[in-house]
């Protein structure tokens, strides 16, 4: 079935008065296309060959179809990307003009950027704002509210990130013919009698998988959160049909089924709330309808009432109220249209879209920003190459050999130096410091032909270095201090101020050129010969008494 309308082609201000078929490709989540085909006078002169076409690619094209009979309109504005000239037998054929929504425009290539503490709300607008909105315009009200800890686009293009975005939270994103929207439908509402407007039409419904649990690691608190997907209907907004699918879906697919949500979490409630929208969204479309019409006022997001013949019982008079998520409108060369679209319950709260993958982070190169984590978890901040000056990472943890309650190996990488940074999962959200490395910058003094030195320098030159050559060990401060083992039996103390030795009340102190023994009792044993030389004077005092025993004494 199809219907004679008028239909008003304007390309660059152009007006196109002869095609030979039109087809436009509508749907949710999706880029619309079209594809015009016209003869080649309705857009050249003198049999030229995109000569004077050429002029409207890149520029826009606005349609609009008009149904007098059933005071029905459609309206599409697009972007031409696509120009091609067909000849046959040397005549002048046909022009074939191809394009795209102006979501096409968010295709433009391949962009790394990272949000901290943001809302999708907010991030969406910071994508959105870098297109020119003369092209693109957009609406933008998502429902769900709640701050974002850490997200990353990364090697994606802006339509691939927001669709991601959207997708995971559960957001429907569609193109209404002149804007991007992101957020609840609120198209018009249309009625399809069957039989009249309605050729055709198959309501279709399935059995899938409800109940799941999730768990998930809450590092900073140490908590494995564990919840489960269950009212898959209330949660979708399925009744009816839905709902009888879902119930029996459960009864069908009982086998327990347990799932690892690798990802940032603060709080069982996050992980409440992105489960429940994933589990809602895959099982939004267990009850849909395909049909044919003939008049052409919606689009995605609009939603269609079908009603059939009259029945006695007025619940069985209309398959019911659903959203369109996919539309394909088509024109022939006599003006006539029709369509075929894809439709879900209106009462499904979220679109149905397929989990969309995190995209593939290779461990990669980044300067450390901030090291003074008041956690006390050991973490550090960095800025990966590709960030701008105002973009840093949340508190990533640091691999140590040795980790635990109140033990460990605690050494953090300065500000400004670089470290190796990989991802759990290779998940750009998942990034932890894997190590530290040189670079022509910041070389190293320790490397030998045979690798003889190990060594362990701070920041001041507080230094610990272990000679395998020697096999001898220094220990030195900033100051040049020293404790050298030569590994021959030998320790040198070297100390450029006071040296100190205490135990309780023993205490020997060296300073330069002098040596105090202190204590409460100190004992001199040989068992061969003492001997006390004094190139000057020599003197002992005693409080009290002095004994001197020796088998001879002798006094010079």
């Amino acid at each position: 079935m199809a219907q004679a309308v008028e239909t008003t082609i304007e390309i660059n201000g152009v007006k196109i008065d002869q095609f030979t078929s039109l087809k436009l490709s509508q749907g949710i989540y999706a880029h619309h296309s079209f594809r015009l085909v016209c003869p080649a006078k309705a857009v050249e002169e003198d049999g030229a060959v995109l000569k004077e076409s050429k002029s409207l690619i890149g520029t826009a094209v606005h349609i609009k179809v008009n149904s007098e009979n059933e005071r029905s309109e459609l309206s599409f504005t697009g972007v031409v990307t696509q120009m091609e000239a067909t000849c046959n037998n040397g005549h002048p054929g046909n022009i074939v003009i191809s394009g795209y929504s102006p979501t096409i425009l968010l295709d433009s290539g391949r962009h790394c950027r990272s949000w901290l503490r943001k809302s999708v709300k907010s991030i969406l607008k910071e994508v959105l704002n870098l297109y020119p909105d003369d092209m693109l315009k957009y609406r933008i009200n998502p429902s769900y509210k709640e701050t974002l800890y850490y997200y990353v686009q990364y090697k994606e293009s802006a339509w691939q990130f927001i669709s991601r975005l959207a997708g995971k939270h559960g957001e429907w994103l569609f193109y209404d013919g002149q804007q991007l929207v992101i957020g609840q439908p609120k198209g018009k509402k249309i009625t399809l009698q069957y039989g009249v407007q309605l050729s055709r039409y198959a309501l279709h419904m399935q059995i899938k998988p409800g109940k799941c649990q999730v768990k998930a690691l809450d590092y900073v608190n140490n908590e494995v959160y564990s919840t489960e997907v269950a009212n898959s209907a209330l949660n979708a907004g399925h009744n009816g049909l839905g709902e009888y699918a879902l119930t029996k879906g459960e009864q069908v697919f009982i086998a327990p089924v347990t799932n690892w949500h690798n990802h940032y979490v603060r709080n069982v409630k996050q992980v409440d709330e992105v489960m429940t929208l994933r589990a809602a969204s895959e099982i939004s479309d267990v009850v849909r309808v395909h049909g044919c019409s003939d008049l052409p006022g919606f689009q995605p997001g609009d939603c269609v009432v079908i009603k059939t013949e009259e029945k006695k019982d007025p619940a069985d008079r209309s398959p019911g109220e659903f959203t369109i998520i996919s539309i394909e409108h088509t024109w022939d060369g006599t003006g006539n249209y029709s369509n075929e679209f894809t439709a879900i319950p209106s009462t499904v709260k979220i679109p149905p879209v397929k989990a969309v993958a995190e995209p593939y982070c290779e461990t990669q190169s980044a300067l450390v920003v901030n090291n003074h984590d008041n956690a006390g978890l050991g973490r550090v901040q960095v800025r990966f190459r590709w960030m701008s000056e105002d973009e840093k990472s949340p508190w990533l943890r640091v691999i140590s050999p040795y980790a635990g309650n109140g033990k460990g190996l605690f050494m953090l990488p300065e500000k400004d130096e670089e470290v190796m940074v990989a991802f759990a999962g290779d998940n750009a959200t998942r990034p932890y410091v894997a190590g530290t490395v040189y670079n022509g910058g910041a070389k190293t003094e320790f490397s030998t032909e045979k690798n003889d030195i190990k060594a362990i320098q701070t920041r001041s030159g507080v230094k610990v270095i272990m000679n395998d050559k020697e096999g001898s060990v220094t220990m030195e401060d900033q100051n040049g201090n020293k404790l050298y083992m030569d590994g021959e039996n030998k320790i040198v103390i070297e100390a450029k101020g006071n040296l100190k030795l205490k135990c309780g009340e023993a205490e020997l102190e060296m300073k330069d050129g002098e040596i105090t023994l202190k204590g409460v009792k100190v004992n001199i044993k040989t068992t061969e010969e003492l001997k006390i030389v004094s190139n000057g004077k020599a003197n002992i005092n005693a409080a009290m008494d002095m004994i001197m025993k020796a088998g001879v004494i002798k006094l010079n």
